[in-house]
């Protein structure tokens, strides 16, 4: 399977025809994962007093489009990440990098906030929201997250057999304990 985040094509196609000249007979799938949706992170509500919460909100990826924001992330391909967010025309202010799978601390936290004063919020992946919401401040901007969506460019079918094959040999398979 090829995933393809944000290369070119013709870099895609170099890819698949070496792979089909050094295994001639492997199937191959292509998939792409492409911005899905944007959604404001629900922060959780820490004093019981306090029973706002901010609402939850999502838009299509054009929303992006002219935003002034901040950029996070916390993962292995930081660089197709940020060009993802580009080509939604997004006006970055800068990308904060982090080392694939940081733990997010409040030093951190606090740096983004800082930097984040001038803009309309801070966007970040799927995977870093989750880490960054318990700590993320009411009283700072919005914390942003983009959904992924995979589209199945070529080899659905190959997937779908794959997919009966994995779970068929699961099936067999004699679950133990401990």
């Amino acid at each position: 399977v090829i995933t393809v985040k944000a290369a070119a094509p013709r870099d895609v196609e170099r890819v698949e025809a070496s792979i089909r000249r050094a295994a001639p007979g492997v199937a191959v799938a292509r998939v792409q994962l492409v911005p899905g949706s944007v959604r404001r992170v629900v922060l959780p509500i820490h004093d019981a007093s306090n029973v706002s919460e901010n609402a939850p909100e999502e838009y299509e990826t054009g929303w992006l489009a002219g935003r002034r924001l901040l950029l996070t992330s916390a993962i292995a391909d930081a660089d197709a990440f940020e060009r993802q967010v580009v080509a939604q025309g997004v006006q970055l202010v800068r990308h904060v990098r982090f080392s694939d799978h940081h733990d997010f601390g409040e030093g951190d936290v606090a740096t983004l906030v800082s930097e984040s004063r001038h803009t309309e919020g801070v966007l970040c992946t799927l995977k870093d929201a989750v880490k960054l919401a318990a700590r993320w401040p009411r009283a700072a901007v919005p914390l942003w997250y983009v959904s992924q969506t995979l589209v199945v460019d070529r080899g659905a079918e190959v997937l779908e057999q794959e997919c009966h094959r994995v779970l068929a040999a699961r099936a067999t398979t004699i679950p133990t304990t401990g």
